[in-house]
């Protein structure tokens, strides 16, 4: 526990100025408002969910393997966490909000905002939704129980379409 209390405590203190620094670059881009962005915007809000879920597994973990009786090892970093989590999540829906490529016609792909996509793109968007789609009901289980330290937790928000 000493090692990765050290370890979480290191990384706040070179990590938290990126934190903000990253989540106002991610803003900017988000008010952009350019289609083009949209595929970075989606892989950064997508990394950094998946990345979030993982620390979160990882100090329930710690707190469970060290007979602690709260849910986390150290609960204020996971707040953190679960904050700019619900931040990347809140400026991916306002960005998606008035096109959404996980709902376009791509057999008509030249009609949409995203026409720049290359095949290759579409196709990863295409499977993406299709493994979000056989994945239903573990993800329902996971926000219905808020089991945030599953790797789908955050990530599954992505697709929500009344987030």
């Amino acid at each position: 526990m000493t090692s990765s209390w050290d370890r979480q405590n290191t990384d706040s203190h070179w990590v938290e100025p990126l934190r903000k620094q990253v989540l106002e670059d991610f803003q900017k881009l988000v008010l952009a408002n350019n289609p083009r962005s949209w595929m970075t915007i989606y892989l950064i809000t997508f990394m950094s969910l998946h990345s979030c879920s993982k620390v979160t597994e990882e100090n329930y973990n710690n707190a469970r393997k060290h007979g602690l009786i709260r849910r986390y090892a150290i609960p204020n970093f996971i707040e953190e966490r679960h904050h700019s989590a619900n931040v990347f999540l809140s400026h991916y829906h306002y960005r998606t909000e008035s096109f959404n490529p996980f709902k376009q016609d791509w057999k008509k792909r030249h009609t949409t905002p995203f026409a720049h996509m290359s095949v290759d793109e579409i196709h990863f968007l295409e499977r993406t939704k299709a493994m979000v789609k056989e994945r239903e009901f573990i993800i329902k289980i996971n926000n219905d129980q808020n089991i945030y330290e599953h790797e789908l937790y955050f990530i599954s928000q992505i697709f929500e379409e009344s987030w």
